[in-house]
Formats: C-alpha cells, sequence, structure tokens
C-alpha cells in the first residue's frame, strides 16, 4: 500500500505547527494496490557429472550415460534440444 500526504510548509514558519496549522493545510491522500506477475522466459543453471573409474574410456562411458539421462529428463520437461548446452570434458588421473 501507498500513502502519500502532501501540504504546504511555510519557510516563514519558527514554532512548531499547531492543530489550527495543521486543519487549514491543503492535504492530498492517495493510495493503491496493485499486482503484477508473469511467466519465466529464461532459467540458467550448471551441473557437473563427475565419474571415477579404473579407465578414462569406462569413466567417459559413465560419464555420458549420467549426462544423457539428464538430458533426456530436461527434454520431457519441455526443454528444446537447441536449449541445452554441455561443455567442458575433463579426463585426469585421481
Amino acid at each position: 500500500m501507498l500513502c502519500v500526504i502532501l501540504s504546504p510548509v511555510s519557510q516563514a514558519q519558527t514554532s512548531a505547527p499547531t492543530r489550527q496549522d495543521a486543519a487549514d493545510a491543503a492535504e492530498i491522500v492517495a493510495s493503491g494496490m496493485g499486482e503484477v506477475s508473469g511467466a519465466p522466459t529464461k532459467a540458467e543453471f550448471a551441473i557437473e557429472v563427475k565419474t571415477l573409474a579404473a579407465t578414462a574410456v569406462a569413466a567417459s562411458a559413465e560419464n555420458a550415460r549420467l549426462s544423457r539421462s539428464v538430458t533426456d529428463a530436461l527434454r520431457a520437461a519441455g526443454v528444446r534440444s537447441e536449449e541445452v548446452l554441455s561443455t567442458n570434458l575433463t579426463v585426469g588421473a585421481n
């Protein structure tokens, strides 16, 4: 709720305002309420799939399987294939 009260102020006034001053002052009071909503148009997040295995080939195959299950779930939720981006494949010794 927004409430705004405007009243003229005299710069020559040197004492505290009285009740009569308050009664004589012009007053504007405004109030209102509003609500705004909208559908989201963008979501952005990052996930990491990390697999430890005896060989790089085994770890890579498991990563591919897990990554595919994530992208399949996103597609099932209505995310288009061109909206999904995979990056950064790193293979290293543990």
